[in-house]
């Protein structure tokens, strides 16, 4: 989708991103069904599932395109709300405990806005160890995640649920 500058002609004035995403995925599912019932890709063959769960189909199982789309829009949105609320939290420990200038500096990497080498830079910059710096890293991440835990569990009626919401949630941020 992003070859061939396809996002070039795309004004903001004229349509919401969205729905652009929406127009390709239902033109390139309709391409991609005519393509395979063509004969000399054995369009006229009968098909036949390998398993019997059904993991062959499209995705989104008995839903229609569009509708698959809007529900993955809308677990997409409630994911970054999440994330949010949970970073708002950690900085508003910070700010409490005096740490905010620390919060400031340090929040790309809670975010994964920043790079592997920019930790020499930051440390020389603020005048600590780069060490240090790591271990400070560190424990802010490990408050992130118990942000996000204390923001999963209050959205579950059962607690014993929390962990497998969290690997759904990394699992999912992992295949963005």
């Amino acid at each position: 989708m992003l070859e061939g500058n396809r996002f070039e002609h795309l004004e903001r004035e004229k349509g919401r991103f969205r729905s652009y995403l929406l127009g390709s995925l239902k033109h390139f599912l309709s391409h991609r069904f005519a393509r395979s019932q063509a004969a000399k890709r054995g369009g006229n063959a009968e098909s036949y599932s390998l398993n019997e769960t059904g993991a062959g189909e499209v995705a989104g199982g008995s839903l229609p395109p569009d509708a698959w789309f809007d529900q993955q829009w809308a677990l997409a949105l409630l994911r970054l709300a999440l994330l949010r609320r949970a970073l708002a939290r950690v900085e508003l420990e910070c700010r409490d405990e005096g740490n905010e200038t620390q919060f400031q500096h340090l929040s790309p990497w809670l975010t994964g806005e920043s790079e592997y080498g920019d930790q020499a830079e930051l440390a020389e910059k603020v005048g600590v160890p780069v060490n240090t710096l790591k271990s400070t890293i560190h424990r802010l991440r490990r408050r992130s995640r118990k942000a996000v835990k204390a923001e999963i569990s209050e959205m579950l009626l059962d607690s014993a649920d929390v962990e497998n919401e969290m690997t759904a949630l990394f699992a999912a941020l992992k295949n963005k």
